[in-house]
């Protein structure tokens, strides 16, 4: 995921968590998003299972399914139950890849939109 340099922009958007336990199909869908600075993300998790949203370098398995820009503050939702919520305000611009810490296979990228 990236930020746009654009300021007080305001509003969300809404992003499920999809999977089948049975499968290695868990994804953020969509997995590329453009967003604001200053807009909410929210991700809906419509899976049955827990998942989680974390862009954390130490946390990741692989260096290269966490970044952060310059000057951003590490996050993770924890567990986000089945049906439950897990919203984010992004406030510094730059790209972000995200990712589950139950399943490596989840990794999501915000880019910049060019604003």
């Amino acid at each position: 995921m990236s930020i746009g340099a654009l300021q007080g922009f305001t509003g969300s958007v809404s992003l499920k968590v999809t999977g089948v336990p049975s499968r290695v199909t868990a994804s953020f869908n969509p997995a590329t998003v453009n967003i604001r600075a200053g807009q909410t993300v929210e991700w809906r998790n419509t899976s049955i299972i827990g998942h989680t949203v974390t862009d954390n370098p130490p946390a990741a398995a692989n260096a290269a399914d966490s970044t952060l820009p310059p000057g951003a503050i590490p996050f993770s939702s924890g567990d986000i139950p089945a049906g439950k919520i897990f919203a984010y305000k992004f406030t510094v611009p730059g790209t972000y890849r995200y990712f589950c810490t139950h399943r490596v296979v989840e990794i999501s990228k915000l880019y910049p939109d060019g604003s």
